[in-house]
């Protein structure tokens, strides 16, 4: 146990681990979340702490090992340990806490472990249950392993950098350095599928992980349309996509609409505007059509935008709650601090300087477990704080160590894991996307009655209209099983808490009291099966004054901060492009809740209630810009595409080739974080007289004239192919990486189709397509793509007869009732 974590009372899912947590600044949210869920882990630092603790923020006053926000928030309840693995005793060190670890975290270039006798081949050999996770830019295998990357990089060839910005400037990466984030967010479910193999067979694995693959995955719908349609996604700004839907100004700032998302969505919007009194004839039947609408936008806005422009922020979002749409007030983190929701569920937490000086107010945990609660807050080490205690500390052997009669040898890790999957939309079905690739039973209960969006969602090859034809729920949905059941029928929930009695884990993120309508709350759930794992996924959580508000991963954005620090500061806020928090935060804070809560459910027996807030969950993604605003009172802004450790730094447009759709829109990310790259830089450039110049030569310099620097190096560019100048500046050791677009990672890029990240399936309605696979690679069970998605209602002999046992006469009187629609 460490020493922040002496004073818990409650058990964590994780207090019988160690975690040896090498990593750099990607990768450590990992760490950070195990340490969350209780396991003890110890950071091993370089003398002087390296990148890690100079990242910004900064707090003014402290010791530059002490400073950095960043490190505070992404190494909260971690021991520090000091170690030099460029000498013996260093490597000495980490070999010897290796031998009784049960996970090692490492994001070293790849063959850099294997020359200290660090990697994973070495050490397992002294502990053969060792997971030993290699957090990487582009993984281990492939052309791209060695290359050098930052996060504007990987967020360029990942794809998601296409999408997010203007049209007409500069592609612009998500605020809060979201490839790392990806990176730990991944890392953390894939040690626990690791776990729960080990948990059945006292063998560790290995973890591959590349950054670029998950960053791939959280495109949304991009490659479905390129793969389908031909149809090239790009950077929408300020463009609204229907009356309605997307960024409109208002008396105080912006709000992101998406009032047509829902059922009724439309005519409750219209409702409200004739309460109002807002002139226009936009609720004629005509008006009903989506189609009629997005041909009409224009007129509707010269209605609309008058009056939203009366309107603060505020009183539209008070508006839309009565109303029943969905609405998401772009806030910065001063606004979301003030929040009379997030505070009345006692989210915000205290976290201390390393030293203790310093007192402020952070993001707490990302989810509530009720057996095992997340230890929130306390404080980052300093460094080396912990080296002499860990020294002293006795041999410890990891806990893997099971019966030989209890041992089994599963293909997949979650083998026999039954999940019964009430989600719908992203976040759900994303994060139950991962228990079915490693070989968990997923159920989805599906009902024509409330046709799940996605089904109805875009793309669709020409001429398919059906329920089973939509890309983006095929993409979402490999691997699993679909039942349709009427929920809203008393034998749908007779059926349902048969199947449950079955099941392991039941999930879902419908509304706040759904699930207790038909009498499936937690304690209804755990009477039908006490070890169960309950996991809700609410958006605002399932208490509070606002529990009831209704959103989606477009609207989190705004309400959350992204939105309001993404982009360049000239332009109004206009999103990230997607959905954004449903292929990152929510789907992967929830499945590494499950997964732990499944560890501790071995060890004990105990089954618990999950329940992730997807706005708490979200704010965990701009962590440090909270710290940076309660500890120095400067208000975070938007920076475009700058960075406070390097200069140059930015997306410049590149003269070729055309993007997939043809286009002359082609640019290239890159960055020079030392002299040494300028250095470079200027070489590749021809040395011109102006880089020679003295307010260049240094990085304070340089970001001094970060504008005017821009300028220069975009010029000379502008005459370079990008694929060709990526190699080159990557052979000069500068992390570059071509803005890519979705037609790019699937038919272009070389180290996606090295680690064969897209899958081709064929599906027996929608037809062949390609699926992304599973993004991280682990040596023994590595996850796979089982089937494709499933047909609505496709498995509902094998559940309802094999499984529960139905016979011909039964099942055919629930038919009867309208149970199966």
């Amino acid at each position: 146990m460490t020493t922040a974590d002496s004073a818990a009372l409650t058990p964590g899912a994780l207090d019988d681990l160690r975690v040896l947590d090498l990593t750099g600044r990607l990768g450590q949210y990992c760490g950070r979340l195990l340490a969350s869920l209780g396991a003890d882990v110890i950071r091993v630092e370089p003398p002087g702490g390296g990148v890690p603790r100079r990242a910004h923020p900064l707090a003014d006053g402290l010791p530059e090992a002490d400073a950095s926000l960043d490190f505070w928030f992404h190494n909260l309840r971690k021991r520090s340990v000091v170690a030099d693995l460029d000498t013996d005793d260093g490597r000495a060190l980490v070999a010897r806490l290796a031998a009784g670890a049960d996970i090692l975290l490492e994001s070293e270039t790849p063959g850099v472990m294997a020359a200290r006798g660090l990697d994973y081949a070495t050490l397992a050999k002294a502990n053969p249950a060792l997971i030993y996770a290699s957090i990487t830019p582009f993984g281990q295998t492939g052309p791209y392993a060695r290359f050098a990357a930052s996060d504007i990089t990987l967020m360029a060839v990942g794809g998601q950098m296409w999408l997010c910005g203007y049209p007409d400037a500069p592609p612009a990466r998500l605020a809060g350095q979201q490839a790392y984030m990806q990176a730990g967010l991944h890392a953390s479910y894939a040690t626990l599928i690791a776990l729960r193999h080990r948990d059945l067979t006292s063998q560790g694995q290995h973890i591959d992980l590349s950054t670029q693959d998950c960053i791939a995955t959280a495109m949304e719908t991009a490659m479905q349309f390129w793969d389908l349609r031909r149809e090239l996604r790009v950077r929408t700004g300020a463009e609204r996509r229907s009356p309605g839907a997307g960024p409109y100004p208002c008396a105080d700032g912006v709000v992101q609409w998406m009032a047509p998302a829902t059922a009724n969505g439309w005519a409750n919007l219209c409702a409200w505007l004739r309460e109002e009194g807002v002139e226009g004839d936009y609720d004629g039947p005509e008006w009903s059509e989506p189609t009629y609408r997005v041909a009409h936008l224009e007129e509707f806005d010269r209605w609309f935008i008058p009056w939203v422009m009366t309107k603060a922020k505020s009183e539209l979002a008070a508006g839309a709650r009565r109303h029943h749409l969905t609405i998401g007030p772009v806030r910065n983190v001063d606004e979301i601090l003030a929040d009379d929701h997030i505070e009345a569920r006692g989210y915000w937490t205290a976290v201390e300087s390393p030293d203790g000086r310093v007192r402020s107010r952070a993001p707490g945990v990302p989810l509530i477990m009720s057996e095992t609660p997340l230890r929130a807050g306390g404080r980052a080490p300093c460094l080396g704080e912990h080296t002499e205690e860990v020294a002293d500390e006795p041999p410890r052997e990891p806990v893997a160590r099971i019966a030989e009669d209890r041992r089994s040898n599963p293909e997949d890790a979650l083998d026999g894991v039954r999940v019964v999957d009430f989600s719908w939309f992203g976040a759900g079905p994303m994060g139950t996307m991962v228990l079915a690739d490693h070989g968990a039973e997923v159920i989805r209960i599906e009902s024509e009655y409330r046709l799940d969006g996605l089904r109805r969602a875009g793309p669709k090859r020409d001429g398919e209209t059906g329920p089973n034809h939509s890309g983006y729920y095929n993409n979402h949905n490999s691997s699993k099983l679909s039942v349709r059941l009427n929920m809203n029928t008393p034998g749908g929930r007779a059926l349902v808490g048969r199947l449950i009695k079955t099941a392991d884990v039941v999930i879902d993120n419908l509304n706040t009291g759904v699930m207790q309508k038909w009498g499936l709350g937690y304690e209804e759930l755990r009477a039908l099966k006490p070890d169960l794992i309950v996991v809700n996924m609410p958006m605002m959580g399932l208490t509070g004054p606002r529990k009831d508000e209704i959103g989606f991963g477009a609207t989190l954005t705004g309400i959350c901060g992204l939105n309001a620090l993404t982009g360049f500061p000239n332009q109004m806020p206009v999103g990230v492009g997607t959905n954004f928090p449903d292929y990152s935060c929510n789907p992967y804070h929830a499945m590494s809740a499950v997964l732990a809560a499944l560890h501790y459910r071995e060890r004990t027996g105990l089954g618990q209630h999950i329940e992730l807030s997807q706005v708490e969950s979200t704010l965990q993604l701009l962590g440090p810009a909270f710290l940076e605003y309660t500890v120095t009172g400067q208000l975070p802004e938007r920076q475009g595409n700058l960075d406070p450790l390097a200069a140059p730094h930015g997306a410049y447009r590149a003269a070729g080739p055309p993007t997939s759709a043809g286009e002359d829109d082609r640019w290239i990310a890159f960055g020079c974080f030392t002299d040494a790259h300028w250095q470079a830089l200027t070489e590749e450039m021809g040395s011109p007289a102006w880089a020679a110049e003295e307010r260049f030569a240094t990085l304070e310099g340089r970001r001094a004239q970060q504008k005017h620097l821009d300028g220069l190096v975009g010029e000379w560019v502008r005459t370079q192919d990008a694929y060709e100048l990526m190699q080159r500046l990557q052979g000069r050791g500068i992390p570059s990486g071509v803005v890519q677009d979705a037609g790019d990672t699937l038919d272009r890029d070389p180290q996606l189709r090295a680690r064969e990240h897209f899958q081709l399936l064929h599906h027996p309605e929608a037809g062949e397509a390609w699926y992304d696979a599973p993004p991280v690679k682990l040596s023994r069970t590595p996850g796979r793509l089982h089937a494709p998605a499933p047909c609505l209602g496709q498995h509902n002999d094998y559940i309802f007869r094999d499984v529960l046992g139905l016979g011909d006469s039964e099942y055919d009187e629930y038919d009867r009732q309208g149970v199966f629609f």
